[in-house]
């Protein structure tokens, strides 16, 4: 579960997108978010994958803070995030070496065909768990 309470996030210049946001996403719930180009869809992405960091509120996943920084590693295996464009990726310009560089962080053996049956899963529509 997801849940975020009282969520604000002010960039650097000051300017706040994101404002009281308190949502809760269940188990197996798909929400989709949807808005204009620079309303905030990718910081609340960020938030919730704790990339980035709430000016105030929480974000909870599966009860972990993701301001807590001891449970880093403990987020990672519950949530991440692939952008829709190559050029916003994390760290590497493609989602496969993102996803080879996620799974090694995480020392997960056998990662090629991890990625190959998510990659299937997400093709015919499934959610991968």
């Amino acid at each position: 579960m997801i849940e975020i309470t009282n969520l604000k996030y002010k960039y650097k210049n000051n300017e706040e997108t994101i404002k009281n946001i308190n949502l809760q996403i269940k188990d197996g719930e798909v929400v989709c978010i949807i808005g204009k180009n620079g309303s905030g869809k990718s910081t609340l992405a960020r938030l919730i994958a704790g990339i980035t960091m709430p000016t105030s509120g929480t974000v909870l996943v599966q009860g972990i803070d993701t301001k807590d920084k001891k449970k880093f590693k403990n987020l990672r295996e519950k949530i991440g995030i692939v952008f829709q464009n190559p050029e916003n990726q994390i760290i590497f310009n493609n989602v496969h070496d993102d996803m080879i560089f996620a799974l090694d962080n995480l020392e997960i053996e056998d990662k090629e065909n991890k990625i190959k049956n998510a990659l299937i899963e997400v093709r015919h529509g499934r959610i991968y768990r």
